[in-house]
């Protein structure tokens, strides 16, 4: 039996009564085919009363939640800590140290794109879904990022202040374009 592709149109939102989902005709056709889906395949991802929802595998919704604490809580702890490192201690002026600060620049580029465009999205009252300036916005951060990530790997070879705070910083901020991203 071909698979039907599954969409959040697809689906009513069922009540609840007494405690049990009243499932009309559509629904105990929809529970037929998901026990004959494939395992770990997402058929919806609606509301919480819809009774096809959360069946995200546990891997995949653990995923999610790490992207999303290093995105939003470990990339501006690490920014944050790495300038004052940086700072602080002596500069050297090694190769490496060199490569470990161009890192932290491009995560720090990487953040001030992903702040500017959340305040920018405030400002026009949001962007509509697959905007192509929000797109564009996803790609330059991705690529300042991985650009982060390229030149802070390249500086951890040698010890200097920032070896490892500019690849987890320019990590951290590529997990907040990849949330961002598959938010949309």
């Amino acid at each position: 039996m071909p698979q039907q592709a599954f969409s959040a149109s697809t689906f009513r939102v069922c009540r609840r009564q007494q405690g049990k989902f009243v499932v009309g005709d559509e629904h105990r056709r929809m529970w037929r085919m998901r026990r004959s889906a494939r395992p770990g395949k997402l058929l919806n991802s609606g509301s919480g009363l819809n009774p096809f929802c959360g069946l995200m595998s546990i891997p995949t919704q653990a995923i999610v939640v790490i992207l999303f604490l290093a995105g939003y809580l470990l990339s501006p702890l690490m920014l944050t800590w790495g300038w004052l490192r940086w700072s602080v201690r002596p500069k050297l002026r090694t190769a490496s140290a060199i490569l470990s600060l161009l890192g932290l620049i491009f995560a720090t580029a990487s953040a001030l794109l992903a702040v500017s465009a959340i305040a920018y999205s405030l400002m026009i009252g949001g962007f509509p879904y697959y905007d192509p300036r929000l797109m564009k916005i996803f790609a330059i951060g991705a690529l300042l990022s991985l650009c982060g990530i390229f030149f802070g790997v390249a500086g951890v070879f040698r010890a200097n202040s920032l070896r490892w705070h500019a690849p987890i910083s320019a990590a951290a901020t590529l997990s907040f374009w990849i949330v961002a991203a598959v938010g949309e």
